[in-house]
């Protein structure tokens, strides 16, 4: 039979929402604060500080409110805590191959399988002890010979990592029968026969048990001891990168995002770096309250996948948008990713300095906005004011016209009278084109310089008019 671990987190939204420490000052939360669910507003999730003044799960909300006027009470959220297990199952797949999701707060992890990787259950149990130190999540564990024993210990609080058979046995069959998650259809039967433990339970054959009572029950207790194979859909990670995260107040300054901002773009540096890839752009959405969603795009050109380098992005590009209302959630999703391409590395080559032309081009980007920033190349027109048009930056431009042609750093967007007296250096280059387009030029273009030593552009008309076209650096 396999051995398994299961992870259990009885109060994954209280953690992620309200964590019991603060990460700035790092002292205990003083709040007492509680989640409650059902009809009846039951307790179902509770802080330190509300159990300290003797708030108990499963207590009414009037009961909960009657020890503290001070009580914190927030609904539950199960969309929020499945989204959460998916963060924790993705974080623990980096150390552990086959887990298995039990929504919304239990994480099965096949341990048979890591033993040849780790060599033992405890160097195994290490390293996912230190991987989940990081979450700051409160968990509680068990190993089993099936995921429902493992499961039924660990929601015990049994914390308990061994691969003894024998051991895990007998404090499975010290269980309360009321730990079994069985419907009360099938409880019912079994207490009127006075059973009360699983040992009790596990006493009767399996024979026994298809006779006497329903066969829900056999399966139960046959997955239960591992004599059937318990179906399981192995977790697989997703393919592409989208988190939210809710914001515990409102925000009013985008400049309070950064460490919010940071959490995500962590999150995004783990995924990118396990798959070896780069992202190129992210599509960061704000949620406000009572106005629509505003979605801002972040771009670096030569992809990138460290959380440091997406923040800088992340700041430049924010800092040029405004909020119309306050700030309630985040959600960072990756636009295009692409694998990472190998570097290059020469023992002797010179160590690049400062930044590269698409890290620069990224900057601009952020700061300026992607339509504000644009490439020039040269076209295949003589004449000077269509010679060249906007392009996308760095694309790679192709042109036919000679290179050993003289022209000006300056061009002026309209030639200007030439006043100034010059003297002329090089030329006449006729140009007589543009008759396809209605825009005919017929002119002699020369360089000159005037008195105070410029360099200049200027071309004579055919009425021998003189004009300043452009000045040369």
């Amino acid at each position: 039979m396999a051995l398994w671990l299961y992870l259990h987190f009885p109060q994954l939204q209280l953690d992620s929402v309200f964590p019991q420490v603060d990460e700035v000052s790092g002292q205990q939360m003083e709040s007492p604060i509680v989640i409650v669910a059902g009809k009846r507003n039951e307790v179902v999730q509770a802080n330190a500080v509300a159990k300290q003044i003797g708030i108990k799960l499963g207590m009414g909300l009037g009961a909960a409110a009657a020890l503290s006027r001070a009580l914190v009470v927030h609904p539950y959220d199960e969309q929020l805590t499945k989204t959460r297990l998916i963060e924790l199952a993705d974080w623990l797949y980096l150390v552990s191959a086959d887990l298995a999701l039990f929504e919304p707060d239990g994480i099965a992890l096949k341990v048979t399988n890591m033993l040849a990787l780790y060599g033992d259950i405890t160097h195994y149990w290490q390293h996912i002890q230190s991987h989940l130190a990081l979450c700051r999540v409160e968990y509680h564990y068990a190993c089993g010979y099936s995921p429902l024993a493992a499961r039924l210990l660990a929601k015990q609080r049994s914390d308990i990592v061994s691969d003894d058979e024998t051991l895990l046995l007998t404090l499975l069959k010290q269980q309360p029968l009321s730990a079994a998650e069985l419907t009360h259809v099938l409880h019912e039967p079994l207490s009127r026969l006075g059973l009360r433990t699983m040992h009790e339970l596990l006493a009767i054959p399996l024979a026994e048990l298809g006779r006497r009572f329903d066969q829900g029950l056999v399966q139960y207790v046959g997955r239960l001891l591992g004599h059937f194979q318990h179906p399981l859909a192995y977790y697989q990670p997703p393919e592409t990168f989208c988190r939210t995260l809710h914001l515990l107040f409102e925000l009013e300054n985008l400049d309070w995002l950064v460490k919010p901002l940071t959490h995500l773009l962590t999150q995004l540096e783990t995924f990118l770096r396990v798959r070896d890839k780069l992202a190129y752009e992210l599509k960061l959405t704000l949620t406000m309250r009572d106005v629509p969603d505003k979605e801002v795009f972040i771009a670096a050109a030569e992809g990138e996948y460290r959380a440091n380098a997406w923040l800088k992005l992340s700041t430049l590009t924010l800092s040029n948008v405004t909020l119309e209302a306050p700030l309630q959630a985040l959600t960072l999703k990756v636009e295009h990713m692409q694998p990472r391409a190998e570097e290059a590395r020469d023992l002797f080559s010179a160590k690049r300095k400062g930044l590269t032309a698409k890290a620069l081009l990224s900057i601009l980007q952020a700061k300026l906005g992607k339509d504000a920033v644009r490439g020039v190349c040269v076209t295949d027109d003589p004449r000077p004011e269509f010679a060249t048009q906007y392009v996308a930056p760095l694309s790679e431009s192709q042109t036919s016209l000679d290179s050993v042609l003289l022209r000006p750093t300056f061009l002026f967007p309209t030639p200007k009278p030439l006043s100034q007296q010059v003297v002329i250096v090089h030329g006449p280059e006729r140009l007589t084109t543009g008759w396809w387009d209605g825009q005919p030029q017929v002119r002699d273009y020369f360089i000159a310089r005037d008195t105070q030593g410029c360099w200049l552009w200027i071309f004579r008309t055919e009425t021998q008019r003189w004009f300043m076209h452009g000045m040369f650096s």
